[in-house]
């Protein structure tokens, strides 16, 4: 324990040299089960990301105790320069979501539809997809619609298809979510 926590020290150390404009602050997320919640990270103006090193190497640490793959020489050299990289604001915009946004589904001509939303979508909007599917339920053809789970939504509509429910969801979040356009 007393290699790991020092090998962790010393990985943030040198993330934080990398990039000087990058701070150790207390993570504060609106999530209160946040992963990170509470714990410390390194942020900067500049990256959009906050860095908890100890993740990565616990995850390697516990996979290498396994057997599970054997370490990579560069391994730790590569995340140290991503994240010095993703901390100075130098990498490259990636896409808030990737498709698809939405998959329906059915198991046959009952009506019944099962909606998959992006996980991304249902996590960090959750409310609006509570609202999502009040405003779905009201719909002229639409029976019931409830949240099944948190990514997935159980719409009874024997007149409507999968491609209508699809087209009306993705519309509706696309109205509500600006950076989905």
């Amino acid at each position: 324990m007393a290699l790991l926590d020092g090998f962790i020290s010393y990985l943030g150390d040198v993330i934080a040299a990398g990039a000087p404009e990058a701070v150790w602050q207390v993570c504060h997320h609106r999530v209160k089960r946040y992963h990170l919640q509470n714990h410390p990270v390194l942020a900067s103006p500049l990256g959009g990301s906050e860095i908890h090193p100890p993740n990565l190497v616990a995850v390697i640490a516990n996979r290498l105790r396994r057997g599970m793959d054997p370490r990579r020489e560069d391994e730790f050299t590569d995340y140290a320069i991503t994240v010095i990289t993703e901390l100075r604001g130098e990498n490259e915009p990636v896409p808030v979501v990737e498709e698809p946004l939405v998959e329906v589904g059915s198991d046959g001509d009952d009506g019944v539809f099962d909606v998959g939303l992006h996980e991304e979508i249902a996590h960090e909007h959750s409310r609006k997809v509570n609202q999502l599917v009040k405003e779905l339920a009201t719909q002229p053809g639409i029976l019931s619609a409830h949240r099944e789970d948190r990514e997935v939504l159980l719409v009874r509509a024997p007149d409507w298809d999968a491609a209508q429910i699809e087209q009306w969801v993705l519309n509706w979040l696309k109205a509500r979510i600006p950076e989905l356009d």
